[in-house]
């Protein structure tokens, strides 16, 4: 009787299971509407592998073990030995490292780290003797994608960097997006958030570009962790939304849930905590269908957070515990660390602080023991970020050295254009020459009409210009008197402004006359011997109200009344240049030095120092260059000309003088000008 009992149990227990199995099947078929079309695809592709013979059986072999890669990997390691055999038998080494690289994916999304870490590096040595570039970049991106769980960042670094270059040299936009695709995700886990961001959008458009999928997805997985760590939830979500599209549409169900999972962590971090559970189970139930035993302990460990965000302890507990045996199959010390700590601290909020106490003592002791892996892992990470700073350091000199060779480039073409031009130039004069030399005479006289016209042009601008400021001089002279008597404190300074604008001005006219006569030879030179003395004190007299304006000392040093050889005219001129200059760029309530003494047997210095702003370095070539028309405003604002120092170096050199300037910023100017002297 007992033993009929036993065999009924029996029976009762195998058509609960059955029907057990059969439920689950279809609540993840009524999770995922698109499981009856991979089916119907999986089954489609089985027939066109027994239909089909030689190249064509490869073929429909490895679209079949691709297409389960993305939705039922553990079934695609059901075709292993099939595949494998065939490819071997067939010599086909190009198909055999795409089988290998998909059979290293299959056992990746299948917990098998080991297997597809092997997988990976055989189709990279098979890759590397056949010379397919593009399949050597394939393996960097696999094989530096499954050293990062491991800690080993700075291999994994220099895999995507060189499958980018390779990808790079040789156009293979794919591989091109997935590396800096991970490139991104690599910077992310360095805390290098800003870059990691820069390189998923430029990934994210290459993809759309080239409409790439995978591409696209991944961009928009990677920017969603990134926006969650940012806390920009709604940004999170709309990357995410695209993620989850694309993997349903394109039939990426092993994609799913880790999308899943990202959707659970928005809403935890939202409050949401019942919307964030119902996305893990749906994760969970997932990765069960195809034995994800270490992304199932991920998401039991992450339900086990929620619910311990959400103070259901028990649940909590539950779930950290069925996470817990997983991770012990695989030894990952590190997650059940975070797992001990997070049963510890469900115990202890509910009051059972012997077991807390137990699984505390069992985390430290773990803790204790990832010492030297949190060491290498320290290591690892060190080293990938002194990769990324030279690597930064690299491409900021390629960079520098791009502009460089482009600013060159474009000089030898100006060169090359102004060679063009000077030649062209030349031919068509020497042709003009050649044809004019009978013209000569007449071409002559043209010129003397034309040298007399500016001559006459000259002097009426001298009378046109001049004149009229003579009168608007007085009007304003007499305006800055008046309102001198008046209160009205506005007008005073309206009346002050206007004196100074008239005055520049007509200061800029005679400038601009006296750098014209300059230039056209008629300004007369007419030297003769004065003593220098009188002359200083002749434009220290016309400067005083402008000194005094300003509370500026002028200081003299003069050793003696020197007789100097020279045109009076032109010296009174350099003078009230040099010295006005020097009050305008002095401060307020400082001095002006004067110094003059004998510089040798032929030469007298005249030295007008400053205590003002001064003449940066770089602008003290230019301050006597014709081409660099330098005007600055003085300490309080008063405008300058531009033409003063050239007509004052122009000067010196016709009285056979010379001039020369030392400054230093915000400490002042010396300039020193020589004169010829006339020995008593």
């Amino acid at each position: 009787m007992q033993k009929k009992i036993t065999i009924f149990q029996c029976i009762i227990f195998k058509i609960m299971k059955t029907i057990f199995i059969f439920f689950i099947t279809l609540l993840i078929a009524s999770a995922h509407p698109q499981d009856s079309r991979i089916i119907e695809k999986t089954d489609n592709l089985k027939e066109k592998v027994k239909i089909s013979s030689g190249k064509d059986k490869i073929n429909a072999y490895l679209e079949l073990i691709d297409y389960l890669s993305l939705n039922q990997p553990n079934k695609a390691l059901l075709e292993k030995d099939s595949i494998l055999s065939l490819v071997q038998r067939l010599d086909d080494k190009s198909a055999l490292i795409t089988t290998y690289l998909t059979l290293g994916e299959c056992y990746s999304k299948t917990s098998q780290s080991e297997a597809a870490l092997e997988y990976f590096e055989k189709g990279l040595e098979l890759s590397k003797k056949i010379k397919d570039s593009s399949k050597i970049a394939d393996s960097f991106i696999r094989i530096g994608r499954s050293k990062i769980p491991f800690g080993e960042l700075d291999q994994s670094l220099k895999l995507f960097d060189d499958a980018l270059a390779i990808s790079t040299r040789n156009k293979d936009i794919h591989n091109q997006i997935l590396a800096i695709n991970y490139l991104g995700i690599l910077n992310y886990i360095l805390d290098n958030i800003k870059e990691a961001e820069n390189l998923s959008y430029k990934a994210l458009n290459l993809a759309k570009e080239n409409n790439d999928s995978e591409g696209i997805c991944l961009a928009n997985e990677h920017l969603t962790i990134i926006k969650i760590y940012q806390k920009k939830y709604n940004d999170a979500l709309n990357f995410n939304k695209v993620a989850y599209d694309i993997s349903l549409q394109r039939d990426f169900l092993v994609n799913i849930p880790g999308v899943y999972y990202n959707f659970a962590v928005i809403y935890n971090r939202l409050g949401d905590y019942d919307k964030a559970i119902d996305y893990m189970y749906k994760s969970e139930q997932i990765r069960r269908s195809f034995n994800d035993k270490r992304g199932i302990a991920s998401d039991l460990g992450m339900l086990g957070r929620i619910y311990l965000s959400k103070k259901d302890y028990k649940n909590a507990i539950d779930k950290f515990k069925q996470a817990l045996e997983i991770y012990k199959e695989f030894d990952a010390i590190r997650p059940m660390t975070s797992i001990l700590s997070r049963i510890s601290t469900a115990y202890e909020n509910i009051g059972d602080y012997k077991s807390a106490l137990n699984y505390f003592k069992e985390f430290k002791t773990f803790s204790d023991s990832i010492y030297n892996e949190n060491v290498k892992r320290e290591a690892a990470v060190s080293n990938a970020k002194r990769q990324l700073e030279e690597k930064e350091k690299e491409i900021k000199y390629l960079e520098e050295k791009n502009e460089v060779q482009i600013k060159i480039q474009k000089y030898l073409i100006v060169f090359s254009s102004l060679i063009m031009i000077l030649l062209f130039s030349a031919v068509v004069l020497y042709l003009k020459v050649r044809k004019s030399r009978q013209n000569l005479s007449e071409i002559n006289q043209k010129l003397i009409s034309l040298n007399k016209e500016r001559d006459k042009f000259f002097s009426i601008i001298s009378h046109d210009l001049k004149s009229p400021f003579l009168g608007i001089l007085g009007i304003t002279e007499l305006l800055k008197e008046e309102t001198s008597k008046s209160d009205n404190q506005q007008m005073k300074k309206l009346t002050e402004n206007l004196d100074k604008a008239v005055n520049n001005q007509y200061k800029l006219v005679e400038n601009l006359l006296d750098w014209t006569r300059i230039q056209s030879g008629k300004m007369v030179y007419t030297p003769e011997q004065f003593i220098l003395t009188d002359v200083i004190n002749n434009a220290l007299d016309v400067l005083y109200n402008f000194s005094s304006q300003k509370n500026i000392r002028i200081e003299k040093n003069i050793e003696k009344d020197f007789n100097v050889f020279a045109d009076k005219k032109m010296i009174t001129s350099v003078l009230m240049n040099l010295l006005s200059n020097a009050i305008k760029y002095s401060y307020s309530d400082s001095s002006v030095n004067i110094i003059v003494n004998q510089k040798n047997d032929d030469f007298v210095s005249v030295q007008i120092i400053d205590n003002g702003v001064g003449i940066p370095q770089e602008k003290i070539s230019k301050i006597f260059n014709s081409d660099s028309n330098l005007s600055t405003e003085g300490t309080e604002r008063e405008k300058g000309t531009g033409l003063g120092l050239l007509l004052v170096k122009e000067m010196l050199l016709k009285n056979g003088g010379d001039i020369n300037v030392k400054s230093t910023v915000d400490e002042g100017s010396i300039f020193e000008f020589t004169l010829p002297s006339v020995r008593n």
